[in-house]
């Protein structure tokens, strides 16, 4: 593990929010899906970078930092909703949370404030870097109203954060939107013959957006185009009563429409972190008012 890592102890629910708010005594952060990385500077030489186990990676296009700076945030890269932002800006990125060391001198002792007034003159100072460095916006009101404008969520953190502690911090939350999608069901990956690891769901898209070699479970023209019916998410983590329910019933649950929820959608169609929606029997809940030729995706090309 990285020894400058820091995470989130704890989640809380979209509608503690308001409270929160209200309380005056949290800042938020948007919640980004990407890689959390160290970022070590190295004068006019290339940074060095490393993620959260410690592995260094070699990511080119970096500004250089001053010597004796260290960053810590969020490398756009590595997750597809990263690589997604790394196309659309066109270089590398890493927003950045937080200025740990200055010309050498080691911060992570010192406030919250003073280390985010140290970040100012940072990016103040050195201009260039803004190209491939981008100050993680903080916010103090209208919490609920930014965490529908971000792609996963928010990471709540005390005004009066103080000094910079590795580990999971039990003093930050983070909160996620969740949503759910219909898809159909069309396959399963077995752990035992008894028991199901997870499900593999997936809708209708345009068949010129079929990959060579992926798999197409049904051609059909719907709505005057052609479409395919193909894989989109794999759904697991499912408990053991739900895989040993779906093992027994999987020939009726086969090409049926289930909801799965997670934290956003790619532009794939696939969901980011599924999860099965269940009820009272462990079992997923059928949409039994929606055929399988209405989930469809319009997948964007990238």
């Amino acid at each position: 593990m990285n020894d400058l890592y820091q995470g989130c102890g704890s989640r809380i629910t979209p509608d503690e929010l308001p409270g929160l708010e209200r309380s005056g005594g949290w800042i938020a952060e948007p919640k980004y899906d990407g890689n959390w990385v160290s970022v070590c500077g190295a004068g006019n030489g290339s940074p060095k970078v490393a993620n959260r186990p410690g592995r260094s990676l070699r990511i080119g296009g970096l500004e250089p930092l001053p010597l004796g700076t260290v960053v810590v945030g969020e490398w756009a890269g590595g997750t597809q909703a990263g690589e997604s932002k790394r196309l659309a800006v066109g270089h590398e990125s890493v927003d950045v949370f937080d200025l740990l060391f200055a010309g050498g001198h080691d911060l992570r002792g010192e406030s919250r404030a003073t280390r985010q007034a140290a970040l100012d003159v940072l990016f103040s100072g050195h201009p260039a870097i803004q190209k491939t460095y981008r100050r993680s916006p903080v916010f103090t009101e209208r919490f609920a109203e930014r965490f529908e404008e971000q792609t996963e969520g928010l990471v709540l953190k005390p005004v009066d954060d103080g000094a910079y502690t590795p580990g999971d911090n039990h003093r930050w939350v983070k909160c996620k939107f969740t949503d759910t999608t219909d898809y159909v069901v069309l396959d399963w990956l077995a752990s035992t013959k008894r028991r199901v690891k997870s499900l593999v769901v997936g809708g209708w898209v345009p068949y010129r957006q079929v990959t060579t070699g992926e798999k197409v479970y049904e051609r059909a023209t719907i709505g005057g185009s052609r479409m395919a019916l193909i894989g989109l998410s794999n759904v697991g983590s499912l408990n053991r009563a739900t895989q040993e329910h779906i093992a027994k019933r999987f020939g009726r649950l086969r090409g049926r429409v289930i909801e799965v929820s997670g934290y956003g959608q790619f532009d794939s169609g696939s969901t980011r972190n599924p999860s099965l929606v269940v009820g009272a029997n462990d079992l997923p809940t059928v949409r039994r008012n929606k055929t399988p030729r209405e989930c469809l995706f319009r997948m964007k090309v990238q």
